[in-house]
């Protein structure tokens, strides 16, 4: 083998084993650190992005003016939910939409802000813990009783990785999983997907159903 050859070959090892390293999507293309070493920190959030879309079926029984005879239809209502975090305020936003034996009509939509700040602290050995500040500034609730009050949370649990130990690219939060995005020394990013349908088990004629599916991300920065 000449010398320019042993030279791709090597260079193309080498760069297999940095890519080797790259687990989340966004993940930095070279780190030395393993997973273990770079998650476990001190995190501060600094954004969300979230939207969930929920469908509850309820069905509605009306008589016929005419015949008399009784008529089985479905009421849907589709609500969707934003939550926002930037800066400082967070904003959840939700609108419903209901369609009513097809006469359809969009609700007003509704809004509520909050300062608020989250720390996540990963700790070595399977324990973390969230903890919370959220003080309700606005709502579009008249006279809403919550306006103005603060609550703190703190909350203590475990973690560990969903995945095999080579790939490390799920983290699970007492259960609940989150994949990760990226995960460098400085910036941590979680999605977290849920989706919910209990269609399969109800009659939607007589017991009506309902549905949720969305995503949530969450960007952390290193303290």
């Amino acid at each position: 083998m000449n010398t320019f050859s042993k030279a791709t070959l090597f260079a193309t090892a080498i760069a297999l084993s940095f890519s080797a390293c790259k687990k989340g999507e966004d993940d930095p293309f070279l780190s030395l650190r393993s997973r273990d070493a770079k998650i476990t920190n001190t995190w501060n959030l600094t954004n969300i992005d979230g939207k969930t879309t929920s469908v509850n079926k309820q069905p509605q029984i009306t008589v016929d003016p005419i015949t008399f005879q009784t008529i089985n239809t479905i009421k849907t209502t589709t609500t969707v939910e934003t939550t926002t975090f930037s800066g400082s305020t967070k904003t959840v936003s939700s609108t419903a939409t209901v369609n009513d034996n097809g006469t359809i009509t969009t609700g007003t939509p509704e809004s509520t802000n909050y300062t608020y700040s989250q720390t996540l602290e990963i700790k070595k050995g399977g324990e973390y813990t969230i903890s919370e500040t959220s003080t309700q500034n606005f709502s579009t609730t008249p006279s809403d009783p919550n306006n103005g009050v603060t609550e703190t949370s703190k909350n203590t649990g475990q973690w560990n990785w969903a995945d095999d130990n080579k790939a490390k690219s799920i983290l699970v939060l007492d259960g609940d999983n989150y994949d990760i995005t990226k995960l460098s020394k400085k910036e941590l990013v979680l999605t977290q997907n849920y989706s919910y349908d209990n269609s399969s088990t109800k009659n939607a004629q007589t017991q009506g159903s309902y549905s949720s599916n969305g995503s949530t991300t969450y960007t952390y920065e290193a303290k």
